[in-house]
Protein backbone atom coordinates (compact mmCIF):
# COMPACT_ATOMS: atom_id res chain seq x y z
CA UNK A 1 0.00 0.00 0.00
CA UNK A 2 3.01 2.40 0.98
CA UNK A 3 4.88 1.67 -2.42
CA UNK A 4 1.23 2.57 -4.40
CA UNK A 5 0.89 6.21 -2.46
CA UNK A 6 4.58 6.41 -3.05
CA UNK A 7 3.98 5.82 -6.70
CA UNK A 8 0.97 8.21 -7.03
CA UNK A 9 2.68 10.99 -5.45
CA UNK A 10 5.62 10.94 -7.42
CA UNK A 11 3.62 10.70 -11.01
CA UNK A 12 1.20 13.51 -9.67
CA UNK A 13 3.86 15.70 -8.44
CA UNK A 14 5.98 15.18 -11.72
CA UNK A 15 2.58 16.17 -13.36
CA UNK A 16 1.87 19.46 -11.53
CA UNK A 17 5.83 20.38 -12.18
CA UNK A 18 5.33 19.90 -16.32
CA UNK A 19 2.41 21.84 -16.09
CA UNK A 20 3.92 24.83 -14.30
CA UNK A 21 7.05 24.35 -16.35
CA UNK A 22 4.53 24.36 -19.44
CA UNK A 23 3.02 27.14 -18.56
CA UNK A 24 6.33 29.47 -17.58
CA UNK A 25 7.20 28.79 -21.47
CA UNK A 26 4.27 29.80 -22.95
CA UNK A 27 3.69 33.03 -20.43
CA UNK A 28 7.65 33.84 -21.94
CA UNK A 29 6.73 33.41 -25.60
CA UNK A 30 3.49 35.17 -25.45
CA UNK A 31 4.22 37.98 -22.79
CA UNK A 32 7.73 38.45 -22.80
CA UNK A 33 9.30 38.02 -26.30
CA UNK A 34 7.28 40.87 -27.99
CA UNK A 35 9.41 42.73 -25.43
CA UNK A 36 12.50 42.24 -26.93
CA UNK A 37 11.50 44.49 -30.18
CA UNK A 38 13.66 45.61 -32.09
CA UNK A 39 16.51 43.52 -31.00
CA UNK A 40 16.28 39.56 -32.36
CA UNK A 41 16.31 36.56 -29.58
CA UNK A 42 19.72 34.53 -29.36
CA UNK A 43 17.30 31.64 -29.05
CA UNK A 44 17.71 30.89 -25.25
CA UNK A 45 14.51 30.47 -23.11
CA UNK A 46 15.64 31.45 -19.85
CA UNK A 47 13.05 31.35 -17.07
CA UNK A 48 11.84 29.68 -14.34
CA UNK A 49 8.81 29.40 -11.77
CA UNK A 50 10.07 31.31 -8.81
CA UNK A 51 8.71 31.95 -5.37
CA UNK A 52 9.01 35.07 -3.24
CA UNK A 53 12.43 35.34 -1.30
CA UNK A 54 14.03 33.01 -4.38
CA UNK A 55 16.58 34.00 -6.95
CA UNK A 56 18.27 32.84 -10.29
CA UNK A 57 21.48 32.83 -11.71
CA UNK A 58 22.21 32.03 -15.13
CA UNK A 59 25.82 32.83 -16.86
CA UNK A 60 25.65 33.88 -20.61
CA UNK A 61 28.56 34.63 -23.41
CA UNK A 62 28.30 38.39 -25.04
CA UNK A 63 30.77 38.96 -28.09
CA UNK A 64 32.60 42.33 -28.86
CA UNK A 65 30.82 44.75 -30.51
CA UNK A 66 27.65 43.25 -30.47
CA UNK A 67 24.94 45.34 -29.21
CA UNK A 68 22.77 43.19 -26.66
CA UNK A 69 19.59 43.78 -24.22
CA UNK A 70 18.84 41.84 -21.34
CA UNK A 71 14.86 42.26 -21.05
CA UNK A 72 13.60 40.85 -17.82
CA UNK A 73 9.74 39.57 -17.54
CA UNK A 74 7.75 38.16 -14.63
CA UNK A 75 4.29 37.50 -14.08
CA UNK A 76 2.08 40.32 -12.20
CA UNK A 77 1.22 38.20 -9.30
CA UNK A 78 5.01 38.54 -8.13
CA UNK A 79 4.70 42.02 -7.52
CA UNK A 80 6.40 45.18 -9.78
CA UNK A 81 10.11 44.93 -7.54
CA UNK A 82 11.50 41.73 -9.01
CA UNK A 83 14.91 42.89 -10.61
CA UNK A 84 17.96 41.70 -12.27
CA UNK A 85 21.59 41.80 -11.61
CA UNK A 86 24.31 41.30 -13.94
CA UNK A 87 27.61 40.59 -12.43
CA UNK A 88 31.53 40.18 -14.08
CA UNK A 89 33.43 36.70 -13.62
CA UNK A 90 35.18 38.63 -11.20
CA UNK A 91 31.88 38.85 -9.25
CA UNK A 92 31.48 43.21 -9.59
CA UNK A 93 28.68 44.57 -10.53
CA UNK A 94 27.69 45.59 -13.73
CA UNK A 95 24.38 46.76 -13.81
CA UNK A 96 21.10 46.79 -11.62
CA UNK A 97 17.30 47.26 -12.03
CA UNK A 98 16.73 47.08 -8.84
CA UNK A 99 16.11 51.10 -8.10
CA UNK A 100 14.97 51.31 -11.58
CA UNK A 101 11.32 51.36 -13.32
CA UNK A 102 12.57 50.13 -16.44
CA UNK A 103 12.84 45.57 -16.79
CA UNK A 104 15.68 45.88 -19.02
CA UNK A 105 18.99 47.05 -19.98
CA UNK A 106 20.38 47.77 -23.74
CA UNK A 107 24.49 47.75 -23.97
CA UNK A 108 27.38 47.19 -26.17
CA UNK A 109 30.11 45.25 -24.91
CA UNK A 110 33.98 46.26 -25.79
CA UNK A 111 35.41 42.63 -25.22
CA UNK A 112 34.05 39.50 -25.29
CA UNK A 113 32.84 38.37 -21.51
CA UNK A 114 31.00 35.66 -19.85
CA UNK A 115 28.79 37.88 -17.28
CA UNK A 116 26.03 36.41 -14.98
CA UNK A 117 22.76 37.71 -14.89
CA UNK A 118 20.88 37.31 -11.45
CA UNK A 119 17.29 37.66 -11.07
CA UNK A 120 16.02 38.11 -7.71
CA UNK A 121 12.48 38.01 -6.46
CA UNK A 122 12.32 40.35 -3.01
CA UNK A 123 10.06 38.11 -0.22
CA UNK A 124 7.93 41.39 0.22
CA UNK A 125 4.30 39.20 0.77
CA UNK A 126 3.47 39.61 4.99
CA UNK A 127 3.84 36.74 6.73
CA UNK A 128 -0.12 35.80 7.08
CA UNK A 129 -0.39 35.77 3.41
CA UNK A 130 -0.13 32.65 1.84
CA UNK A 131 3.17 33.63 -1.08
CA UNK A 132 2.33 32.60 -5.08
CA UNK A 133 5.01 31.70 -7.21
CA UNK A 134 5.08 32.88 -11.05
CA UNK A 135 6.79 32.86 -13.89
CA UNK A 136 10.41 35.00 -14.39
CA UNK A 137 12.10 34.96 -17.46
CA UNK A 138 15.58 36.47 -18.95
CA UNK A 139 15.55 36.88 -22.54
CA UNK A 140 19.12 37.85 -24.66
CA UNK A 141 18.20 39.92 -27.97
CA UNK A 142 21.03 41.74 -30.01
CA UNK A 143 21.05 43.64 -33.08
CA UNK A 144 23.49 44.13 -35.84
Amino acid sequence: MKKIILSASFIIATACFSNLAAQCKTYTKKECMPLLKPYIHNGQMNNITLFPGEDASLVQTFYSGQNYRIQLCAQENLGDSVYFNVITEDGQLVYSTQNDDILYWDFKIANTQNLKITVVVPNLVPVAEIEQNGCVAILVGFVD
